[in-house]
């Protein structure tokens, strides 16, 4: 007993230890992920410009009454695509109200840019314009298919169980039902405009959303319904086609020494300790300046101060500064430096400097 109260007095005292060895110093590092097949497209566009309103335009009128929609659309529509747009937190939304209607009429009415459009911009301070437009009549399809309750699958799955375990197996409700399913399609384009530029980077949605009745009930789904489940699934794919998403990293800060000799060693390691307590309060500029001087003591060749300010230069947005930092510590690292997780976070780091070079940053 005796011996278990020391224990846990060791370990309650060593826990902060522990834990600082464990977790240690992190950067974070926020960049942009941007979409695979449209990435490069958006950087030549915007050229990392983030201030962007939404504007949807209203929908033709026999459309709403085929639909038996009498709500305001273009409102709906603004909503739901400025909502996931904001999910990815790379643009800056600015209100256009007051300047809506005039900006609906000049993109109907003029292909590429104006001076009234860029006008507009400059006084609103918005650099780009995203336009929503439904391009065709929505399309609608009504069939019967089997759809699984969750009754239904709750005892199947307790019969499969049942049945790996030598157990009396239940009679539970049927695991699928013919159920009315409607399947509609809406055919929306959006227009990502630069109001400096005047170019645009169009794209179009047409994918079918699927609205299931409940389990049983083999009558045609609500079209009303099914319309804002799809308008939400076309906002959701074109936020993914037109948006880069925010990722933020947590990077660990080095503080070996281990690589440099004895004369250096003591006091490069001392200075990589002091950035390592600074960066611990999120004080990255002071983190920066002792390994800034630890670089300095070791002649330019440490290792751990490399990578550090490699991390610092990327997190403040200098990616010059910091692929210098990177080539020069994968130079003095070597390949037993840079291991899977390092390696993983340089390539990111590639991927986004290529990115922004393409878009003229």
């Amino acid at each position: 007993m005796r011996y278990r109260k020391n224990l846990v007095s060791i370990l309650f005292i060593f826990a902060p230890i522990l834990l600082e060895i464990a977790c240690g110093a992190k950067l974070a590092i926020t960049f942009p992920r941007f979409p695979p097949d449209t990435g490069r497209q958006i950087l030549q566009l915007m050229s990392g410009k983030r201030k962007i309103g939404v504007i949807a335009m209203q929908m033709p009128k026999n459309f709403a009454t085929e639909m038996g929609i009498e709500s305001d659309w273009s409102s709906t529509v603004e909503g739901a695509v400025t909502n996931a747009f904001m999910q990815k937190g790379y643009y800056e939304f600015v209100d256009l109200a007051g300047r809506k209607q005039r900006l609906s009429e000049l993109a109907y009415t003029q292909s590429g840019m104006t001076g009234e459009q860029r006008t507009i911009g400059q006084e609103l301070a918005v650099d780009g314009l995203l336009y929503i437009m439904m391009t065709a009549q929505p399309r609608q399809e009504c069939k019967i298919e089997n759809e699984v309750s969750l009754a239904g699958a709750a005892s199947t799955l307790y019969n499969v169980y049942a049945a790996t375990q030598g157990k009396d197996q239940i009679r539970g409700a049927d695991a699928s039902s013919p159920t009315g399913v409607l399947y509609l399609t809406v055919f929306v384009q959006a227009k990502l405009t630069n109001l400096e530029t005047g170019q645009s980077l169009p794209i179009s949605i047409n994918k079918p959303f699927r609205q299931a009745n409940d389990t049983g009930n083999q009558e045609c789904p609500s079209s009303l319904l099914a319309f804002e489940g799809a308008l939400r699934q076309a906002a959701d794919e074109i936020a993914s086609k037109l948006s880069p998403e925010m990722i933020t990293k947590q990077v660990s800060i080095e503080r070996d020494a281990s690589d440099l000799p004895d004369p250096v060693k003591d006091r490069v390691k001392e200075y990589l300790a002091v950035g390592y307590k600074w960066a611990k309060n999120k004080d990255y500029e002071s983190a920066a300046e002792n390994w800034t001087s630890a670089l300095n003591e070791s002649g330019g060749t440490s290792v751990s101060a490399l990578w550090n300010l490699a991390i610092y230069k990327w997190s403040t947005g200098d990616m010059d500064g910091a692929e210098e930092m990177f080539k020069r510590a994968m130079k003095a690292g070597g390949p037993d430096f840079f291991d899977d997780e390092k390696s993983e976070l340089l390539s990111a780091f590639k991927e986004e400097k290529k990115l922004q070079a393409a878009g003229g940053r």
